[in-house]
């Protein structure tokens, strides 16, 4: 009767599994779909930049002047299912997802600096005339969760490292005048160490995401001084 039930178990996790995955992307979908419908009546333009979903620019807005970026607000969110599904406890060793959160903001930071800084850019900490500000949301953060539920038996399912979403505004660090909009999403490939490593392999691909972000943002910078 045990067999029979883990059997099952096994059978439903896989059942289940692309059908939650397919529930994400739509998600992410709708997400997308909304942003773009918003920016559209904010009067900005769509242009294409590798690595990113989504990137709307304010047609007559130049970044050739600014020579200077200040990181503004940086926020995390988790993904809900992540938070409530008693998983995401075993990635922190506290017990909770602070550290993580708190690791994520401290990733976007450092590799938005480092990206910008090699491009030339300097780094401020105050609003200037020839400076820009970035906001940066993370959102939907979702890292290894069922891995790390794996020890307990919560499930063995795993298909990536994680998922994450992210959402950018850069304006005028002294005006606050918009002048673009990021949206995008990256799935991480799956586990390839074993699972006392995992959490470490997780936030090694949750930096090098970010650190895609912040190169793609440098080109979004170049992309967009030429379509304006």
């Amino acid at each position: 009767m045990l067999i029979r039930s883990f059997v099952f178990f096994l059978w439903a996790s896989c059942l289940w599994a692309p059908l939650i995955h397919a529930a994400d992307r739509a998600t992410d979908k709708g997400k997308a779909a909304v942003a773009m419908t918003e920016w559209t009546a904010q009067g900005l333009k769509p242009i294409t930049v590798p690595g990113l979903d989504l990137l709307y620019v304010k047609p007559d807005a130049r970044l050739d002047g600014y020579r200077k970026v200040m990181v503004g607000r940086v926020e995390v969110a988790v993904d809900r299912n992540w938070k409530n599904s008693g998983h995401a406890a075993g990635f922190s060793t506290t017990g909770n997802l602070k550290p993580i959160m708190a690791d994520a903001e401290a990733m976007v930071r450092e590799e938005l600096e480092k990206v910008l800084v090699d491009s030339g850019f300097a780094i401020v900490e105050s609003p200037a005339a020839d400076a820009v500000r970035i906001d940066v949301e993370i959102l939907d953060l979702y890292v290894i969760a069922l891995e790390s539920g794996r020890s307990r038996g919560r499930g063995a399912y795993a298909e990536s490292l994680g998922r994450v979403a992210l959402r950018a505004m850069l304006v005028d660090s002294t005006s606050g005048d918009l002048i673009l909009r990021v949206f995008d999403r990256e799935e991480g490939p799956e586990p390839r160490l074993t699972e006392s490593r995992a959490g470490q392999e997780a936030k090694e691909w949750l930096r090098s995401a970010i650190n895609g972000w912040a190169q793609s943002l440098r080109k979004g910078f170049e992309i967009s001084n030429r379509a304006s």
